[in-house]
């Protein structure tokens, strides 16, 4: 079977692979697609490597879709060990279902009873335990995990 590829200049018979002018368009071919094939590789990891990332992909850092709780103040400032206190805290970005903890002298988290009165106030109460003074952590974290912390002191009981 004879095909007339490329005009009269090359005539080829595809049946005979090993006829010189065969030999010579399959390697011609083969090296034309190699060397497309490198071209276009090289063309593509220049275009990726020029499209500048988004910033949500950039970002190391997820920022978070609720800003941080934050106490500003806390009343009373101090408590005394073994009596049970009332801290009434107020802030910003205090969440429905947050929860709260205190640290006892030996810096062990003791969980501790939130009321939550609305994204500003809320009131622990809690019982500290120890043998002397010490300053207590708060923690109040929302049902987000995002965590906001204040000090008091605690006296040692009369």
């Amino acid at each position: 079977m004879k095909f007339n590829i490329l005009g009269t200049a090359l005539n080829v018979d595809w049946c005979n692979p090993f006829e010189p002018g065969t030999l010579a368009v399959a390697l011609l071919f083969g090296f034309l697609e190699r060397l497309f094939d490198s071209f276009a590789g090289q063309l593509q990891d220049k275009l990726l490597k020029s499209i500048p990332a988004s910033p949500a992909s950039a970002a190391t850092t997820p920022v978070p879709a609720v800003p941080l709780p934050k106490i500003t103040s806390m009343s009373p400032s101090s408590a005394s060990i073994g009596k049970e206190i009332k801290l009434t805290i107020r802030g910003a970005n205090f969440q429905p279902g947050a929860t709260a903890n205190v640290t006892d002298d030996g810096g062990k988290a003791i969980p501790a009873k939130l009321e939550f009165k609305d994204a500003t106030t809320v009131v622990a109460t809690c019982t500290p335990s120890g043998a002397k003074a010490y300053s207590a952590t708060l923690a109040i974290a929302n049902p987000d995990k995002q965590i906001a912390t204040a000090k008091f002191d605690v006296a040692a009981g009369l």
